[in-house]
């Protein structure tokens, strides 16, 4: 699951003067970091101890710091995504899908919503 998002926001809005494309990391173990770099200066923004959601009808996963995805994606599609934050979700579900999209899903009361936000090579 994401931070929240409205944190995230703040973040990626903050450093989307720096380059054009965010960089995505993480793993099993419940790690995330954002970043953006350029040809002066690289900003990363970490996360520790994120939940990692359970499938229904399977077993717990098991946190291992070694199993990550990394990609990047266009950051101002990034950010239109994080407008989500004003309807206040209650939680966010983050998928990588290494070079080729971040699925995102939002949960609500009683519906959700999915953001597929394609890869940039």
């Amino acid at each position: 699951a994401l931070p929240p998002l409205k944190n995230v926001k703040s973040v990626v809005e903050s450093i989307r003067g720096m380059g054009n494309f965010l960089t995505i990391r993480a793993n099993m173990g419940g790690d995330l970091t954002l970043g953006v770099e350029n040809d002066v200066v690289t900003v990363k923004t970490y996360y520790r101890d994120l939940e990692i959601p359970r499938i229904e009808n399977q077993p717990p996963p098991v946190k291992d710091h070694k199993v990550s995805a990394e990609l990047k994606v266009d950051i101002k599609k990034f950010l239109k995504f994080l407008y989500s934050a004003h309807i206040n979700p209650n939680n966010v579900i983050c998928c990588l899908v290494e070079d080729h999209a971040v699925i995102l899903h939002v949960l609500l009361d009683d519906m959700f919503m999915t953001y597929f936000i394609s890869t940039c090579q």
